[in-house]
């Protein structure tokens, strides 16, 4: 089963990450960025830069070529020496399931990140007043020149700073037993987060490691942000109060006294593992000149803005997929693409299968709107080449040549098969020239009363023509015209690719909906760009309405209470029926008027691989062909983009 496309963005994207990452790690330590307030500015240029990597790219956007043309040049089908054993069952968790670990894993952090701040309100509700250092708060808030309020509580052992419109200082309740000195060094370092303005950043970067919290270098880069924050406030307070040991033996009096984390998002006098960096930095007064922190913050902007272009190619993420015709003509030797595909991919199919010739009087199979599934000779090595021009059409499938449609002319009802109340199809095949014109209508299955309307209308058709290697080919293909009478209650339906539905020609929906809910038929055509999910959703509702009766046009088919793909833009699903009992089956059926034996059924084939059902549309009723049918293996379901899709597979025989 396939991962959605999705997924695979969020791989490329968490690699894309992690490799940005490593290499900015690497640059701090080459460029030995040691002045706190330029090295806390990287850690969040970093990280802006991870978060909104995707933006700095361009988007892949695969190119999914539909053949549209095969042709043979030798009567002789493929058949298979031994059964296929089915690929190895592997477990690979459903998207549904990853989507819910990623939601319930950020859901899980952000309720954390709630439950801190609750906790700092139940400290600022228990907390009291500061007394009897009225003048000494004053001295600090006057040198910081920024005012809050400064509580103490016997719930923390380190002070804590929060708040944006109101800010808060909270301290332990050791604070009174500490020295004059100690006091104004803790006092100026959590005014100077509430001038700097910092908790608000800090509730940011919880956000994001919210939405990151399976990221490991997401974290690595926001621990780098909180200790270069600390580093920088220690940098400023020991300018402010012009004694730096006072203040070192503060961060050493509350590393000996703190005995509990603090879960909560907001700036703590001593957090996590920092002491000993604090402490170092602080010895050290590391300082660098305009010069050099100039050349070095260049360079290493540079290196970064590269190592997100190299991310990028190592890792694309992928867009929506582009959709692309071509023909492919073959010369010679002919393997059928599907077969050829399960024979080079391993996973599909294993190397015991090989391609035997068996007598040329045998039928060939295609498939009406996929790639025809086209006869062998040999299991030699393919050689491409183009087919010269002039030479036989080649063949192409109904719902791809449909797309070239550029004039069309609809049959004509005869009147004697409306009195006698003749329905049904007339199926064609159709000769199209190197200018787009139909120069040979032959009928294969239909009514005699219906076929001679058909034909005159198909006549009058026009496409665009077909290259092949950028030169106009002749092709065949097979039409279909669908006579139906409608009666008086009966409904057609536009559907657009948001679901929503339009009368033709246009009328009041709900006058409408009462003459469906009566016995019509509601007759709904469906654009190929209306995502299933939608067309399904529009359909249930329609159902649910009251309509009993439903016919689907354009790029779906309704089968068993379920909408199905009817061909392009969907990549179809790669088939291996059993060729040597098909053709056996074929060969005791019924002959038509020119000598042949045909069968035209619809697979309905689901988006995990299984036939749900088949639909006989032309030839003899035999229960044994379809009983084998509903046993075809399906090597891969049909694909819309990356994601698969249930798929009707229209398989023609003949004999």
């Amino acid at each position: 089963m396939s991962l959605p496309v999705w997924i695979d963005n969020l791989v490329a994207y968490s690699l894309q990450i992690a490799t940005l990452v490593a290499v900015g790690t690497l640059l701090a330590y080459l460029f030995r960025m040691r002045v706190p307030r330029i090295t806390l500015g990287y850690w969040q240029v970093l990280l802006l830069m991870c978060v909104f990597i995707f933006a700095f790219q361009g988007w892949r956007h695969p190119v999914y070529s539909l053949p549209v043309a095969q042709v043979a040049v030798s009567s002789v089908v493929a058949t298979m020496e031994a059964d296929i054993p089915p690929p190895p069952a592997s477990f690979i968790p459903s998207s549904e399931l990853i989507g819910w670990v990623l939601v319930v894993g950020m859901l899980g952090r952000l309720l954390w990140l709630c439950i801190g701040l609750l906790r700092l309100q139940s400290f600022r509700r228990n907390a009291q007043v500061l007394h009897g250092e009225g003048s000494l708060v004053r001295d600090m808030q006057s040198l910081t020149k920024t005012r809050s309020l400064v509580l103490v509580s016997d719930a923390t052992d380190t002070p804590v700073t929060f708040g944006a419109q109101a800010p808060v200082i909270i301290l332990p309740s050791r604070f009174g037993e500490m020295i004059e000195a100690h006091k104004r060094a803790v006092l100026c370092h959590e005014l100077l987060h509430i001038r700097r303005r910092d908790w608000l950043f800090i509730l940011g970067e919880e956000t994001v490691r919210a939405v990151f919290w399976f990221h490991p270098a997401i974290w690595w880069v926001l621990s780098r942000i909180r200790l270069s924050r600390e580093q920088a406030v220690d940098h400023e307070v020991v300018c402010l109060c012009g004694n730096r040991q006072p203040y070192l033996d503060s961060l050493l009096e509350f590393a000996r006294n703190q005995r509990r984390s603090q879960a909560i998002p907001a700036p703590l006098f001593l957090k996590e593992n920092h002491l000993v960096q604090r402490v170092a930095l602080l010895l050290k007064e590391a300082s660098m000149s305009r010069s050099r922190l100039f050349c070095s913050l260049s360079a290493m902007l540079v290196l970064l803005i590269g190592t997100v272009k190299l991310a990028a190619g190592w890792f694309p993420l992928t867009g929506e997929p582009i959709i692309q015709e071509h023909v492919s003509g073959f010369s010679g030797n002919v393997v059928p693409q599907r077969i050829l595909a399960a024979k080079t991919d391993a996973k599909v199919l294993p190397p015991a299968v090989r391609l035997l010739p068996v007598a040329k009087s045998q039928p060939v199979m295609t498939a009406e709107n996929v790639t025809p599934a086209l006869p062998v000779e040999t299991a030699a090595p393919v050689q491409q080449s183009p087919i010269p021009i002039g030479r036989e059409p080649i063949r192409v499938g109904g719902g791809i040549q449909e797309s070239k449609l550029i004039y069309r002319v609809d049959p004509v009802y005869p009147e004697l098969a409306k009195r006698a109340r003749i329905t049904g199809r007339v199926v064609m095949a159709v000769t199209v020239n190197e200018d787009g014109l139909v120069t040979d209508v032959r009928v294969t299955n239909g009514h005699p009363l219906l076929a001679e309307a058909a034909i005159s209308a198909v006549r009058q058709w026009r496409y665009s023509p077909t290259l092949l290697n950028g030169a106009p080919v002749p092709v065949m293909t097979t039409v279909t015209c669908v006579f139906n009478i409608r009666g008086d209650n009966d409904v057609v339906l536009q559907m657009d690719e948001y679901g929503s539905l339009t009368a033709l020609p246009p009328g009041d929906m709900n006058a409408l909906m009462q003459k469906m809910a009566l016995g019509g038929t509601a007759v709904v055509n469906i654009l190929s760009s209306t995502p299933i999910r939608v067309a399904e959703r529009a359909v249930q509702d329609l159902i649910q309405k009251g309509v009993q009766k439903l016919e689907m046009g354009g790029a779906y088919a309704f089968y068993n209470g379920r909408l199905f793909y009817t061909g392009a833009p969907a990549r179809p699903p790669q088939i291996l029926p059993n060729t040597e009992v098909l053709q056996a089956l074929l060969n005791s059926s019924p002959k038509d008027s020119r000598g042949l034996s045909m069968i035209q059924y619809n697979l309905y084939i689901n988006e995990v691989g299984e036939i749900l059902g088949i639909q006989r549309i032309a030839g003899p009723d035999n229960p044994a062909i379809e009983h084998e049918l509903m046993r075809t293996r399906v090597l891969s379901p049909a694909f819309l983009g990356a994601d698969p899709v249930p798929f009707v597979y229209a398989l023609n025989m003949t004999m």
